[in-house]
Formats: C-alpha cells, structure tokens, sequence
C-alpha cells in the first residue's frame, strides 16, 4: 500500500512539473476583455490557467494597426502599444471602406501623419479598400504599400454636374471599376476635359446627355485619344456613354467605344489596307488613304462598307477591287441595287453624250431609261426622230458603239424609232432598257431625240445603270 501511494505522489508530482512547463489549454478566463487586451496563459497552478491582460508596452519598432472607419483621419491603438513613431513597421488592416479619402493615419494617439500610398501622396486610393496592407513610417509621413497597383471592389455611379471644361476625378475608379459618371445635361459646347487620379486598369464611362435644345459639340483635347466624340448623339434630349480605359502606365485614358440612344459607335484608328487574315477570318479597319471603313477576306479580296464621300451629297461606295481598293461612284437611293444614275427635269431640247459613269471594272451592265411630257408643245415627239442612245465601249474588243434602246409607251406599245411617241399630252411616256458588256476606265453617255414646234414641249428623263 505504502509503495503504491509513493508512486501515485511521484506521478502527481511530474504533472505539476508538466504544467509549468506548458500550460495545456485555456479552458476558461478570470476576467472581461477590454479593448487592446489579449488572452495569456497564467502561471502553472492557477486556477483559471488564462486570463485577460494588456500587452506590454512595444518598443516602437512593431504593431498592428487595425483603422477605425474615418473619411479622412483612420485612427488605431495599434498592439502592441507603440511609444514612438521612430523606426515604426507594421501592418494596417482596413475592415470597413470609408466613403473618402484617407489622408493621414493616427497610431496609438502619437500624432496624424500623412499617408502615401505606393510612393504616392494618397487621395481616393488602393488604401480604400477593405484589407490587409503593410507600412512603415519613414519620419515624415507613413509609406503604405499596396502590392500589385489597383485593387478593385465594386462598381458605381455617379452625376456630376455640367460644365463646358470639366474636370473629372478618377479617385473612385481607383477602387471600384467600372464606375458610370453621368454629367449634367449639356447647356453648351465641351471644348476639354481634364482627368485627375488616374490608376492603371481602370474602367469608367461617362454620360453625354444633350439639352432640350440638341447640337452640343464634344471635344475631349488631349486628355483622351481615341474617343467617339465626332459621333455624338446630337438630338435634343439624347445620350451618348463613352467608354474609357486608362492603359497600363497610369496616366494614358483611351476610348473603348460608345453607344448612345440612337446608334452603337466603334472607333477604327486609320491605316493602310487591312492585311489578309487567314482562312476564316476577316480583317477590318480604317484606311487613311480614303478616310473609310474596310474589311478584308482571305485571298486578298476586299469587302467594303457604304460610307458616304465627303463634302458631296449621294456618294457611295460600291466597287471593289482584287487587292481590296474601294472606289467610290455617284448612286442616289442606298436601297437599290445600282451603279449610276442621271436624273434630269424641265428639258427643252434633244441630249447629246450626256454623262452617266465610267465602269470601274469591265463588265455586263444594264441600263434602263424613263422619259415623260411634263409640258404639252404645240406639237411635240418625245424622243425625236433618234430615241434613246446608249453610247459606251465593247468591254471585249474595245469598239466603241451606239446602241439604240427600244422604246414603249404608256401602253406599252412598242414603238417605231423614227416615230417616237406623239401624243403630245402630259401622259406621254416612252421607256426602255438594255444589257451591255462595257469595257472599264471608257466614260459611258447617252443620247435622246427631241422634235417640238410652236410652244416648246418640256419632259423629264430618269437613266439608271446597273453592274450586273
């Protein structure tokens, strides 16, 4: 019995000597937390072996900082508890976005110091976002590094209002992206917009709204390059987002694109011809060397775009040649397949070699004509003794010809050339029309009689030419 109890004591004895050595686990605490404090385990033998304690005091050199939310001056005990700035590292840990910018940071009630975030003097900064991030106090202000440039949390919106130079911060675009900035209605012209706060990768749009009475002009200067501003929905009442991202030097905003409420716009920078893509691919863009729009095949085969001609009314693209040069001919209703067209009114005497086109490519083209009395003569054959006329160049042997249409009236009763139609009345119609095969770069014209005596006859003549 003596023998057993001497080593149940010997036993009991090395548990204690365990228990200084570690504690074991905090099963229970003495005493309520208060800010700052931190659990640790008490001496062996205590009863409860953890409790409640403050930190002792840092020597300066280290801490956790965690901010409380502030718009401008994030303030935090820090733990430990540092005693000086001097030489002070640590981590600051962001648990709430604030809606502004913080400027200055006060540790442990030493004194607000500005921030600098990546070098930089802070504004509306990665800082922002809800974090972890590292810093250091260099003795005169507090260097915190965000690794990595922009951190992102979010998307949002919002107005600014109108003014004909504005000034837009990016600060928010900085941490949350895209952001949608919708200014004010637009009372004037915008002659240049400044960005301020830029940060690489970020994405906004901005809102274009037109006033009541339509018209404004946007002209973004050297703040933005390839913007849509030219496209600019001009109605009274509409809009325009332009879309804009800042390139990877942080400093660069392009355009990406618009759309507004009555079109979608792209922007192409000008170049030469697309090159030829591979097989199964098309290659698209603007072409410097006539202000336009083209796509290209594989095989070298140029796809073009109606775009009209500069400074002239009813211009359109329409041909296109083997290596994908677009040329443009003179064609007056976009909805018809066609070539060229004359139209003439309040004609008074017979035509001669009246222009039409010159082919741009040799080829079967068709021609068709329309003529009509608008103003009885005292007696009057339209058409003349000659008809219509079609004069143009064999596209195989080059021999010039002229070709004599056939010519129907108002009935459709085919007439006799030399006799033309003589009813002499505002009913008075004669048409016609013809395939030819014409040869390229040789002007194609026309011809129409004319017979009238007393009071002149006046008519009307309507020539259309089609690339078959």
């Amino acid at each position: 019995m003596k023998r057993l109890i001497i080593v149940l004591a010997l036993m009991a004895f090395g548990s204690v000597l365990a228990m200084a050595q570690n504690p074991g686990p905090c099963e229970s605490v003495t005493n309520s937390a208060t800010t700052g404090q931190t659990i640790r385990a008490n001496s062996a033998g205590s009863a409860p072996p953890c409790s409640w304690t403050t930190p002792a005091t840092g020597s300066g050199n280290s801490t956790i900082c965690i901010a409380t939310a502030s718009a401008t001056v994030p303030t935090c005990p820090g733990s430990p508890v540092p005693t000086s700035l001097t030489g002070l590292t640590g981590t600051l840990v962001i648990q709430t976005q604030t809606s502004g910018a913080p400027t200055t940071l006060n540790i442990a009630s030493l004194g607000a110091k500005n921030i600098y975030v990546n070098g930089a003097v802070s504004s509306v900064s990665n800082i922002l976002a809800v974090g972890t991030y590292q810093f250091y106090y260099d003795g005169t202000q507090i260097q915190v590094t965000v690794p990595g440039g922009s951190v992102f949390t979010g998307s949002t919106a919002v107005t600014q209002a109108f003014s004909a130079t504005p000034t837009f911060s990016l600060a928010d675009v900085s941490v949350k992206s895209p952001v949608r900035i919708e200014a004010g209605a637009m009372t004037a012209n915008v002659t240049a917009v400044t960005f301020t706060n830029k940060t690489a990768g970020a994405k906004f749009s901005i809102v274009w709204l037109q006033d009541g009475t339509g018209g404004r002009t946007l002209t973004h200067g050297a703040s933005a390059t390839g913007t849509c501003e030219l496209a600019i929905a001009s109605a009274a009442n509409a809009t325009t987002e332009q879309f804009y991202e800042v390139s990877a030097d942080g400093s660069t905003v392009t355009g990406a694109g618009c759309q507004s409420t009555s079109q979608s716009y792209s922007n192409f920078p000008l170049t030469t011809v697309p090159p030829t893509p591979v097989a199964g691919i098309i290659s698209c863009g603007g072409v410097t060397a006539n202000n336009n729009y083209q796509c290209t095949a594989p095989g070298a085969i140029g796809i073009g775009m109606v775009q009209p001609k500069t400074a002239t009314t009813n211009q359109f693209v329409t041909a296109i040649a083997a290596d994908g040069t677009v040329s443009q001919a003179t064609y007056s209703n976009p909805g018809m397949v066609g070539y060229a067209v004359s139209d003439l009114t309040g004609q008074t005497a017979a035509l001669t070699t009246t222009a039409l086109a010159t082919p741009a490519s040799t080829g079967a083209y068709r021609v068709s004509y329309y003529a009509k009395v608008t103003t009885a003569g005292t007696t009057s054959i339209l058409g003349g003794t000659t008809g219509f006329v079609l004069n143009y160049t064999d596209g195989t042997d080059s021999v010039a010809q002229n070709l004599t249409l056939t010519e129907a009236n108002q009935s459709g009763t085919i007439l006799s050339i030399g006799t033309g139609n003589v009813t002499n009345t505002t009913a008075a119609v004669i048409y016609g029309s013809a395939v030819v095969y014409a040869k390229t770069g040789v002007a194609m014209t026309y011809n129409l009689g004319y017979t009238s005596t007393g009071t002149a006859m006046q008519y009307e003549i309507h020539v259309r030419l089609e690339a078959l």
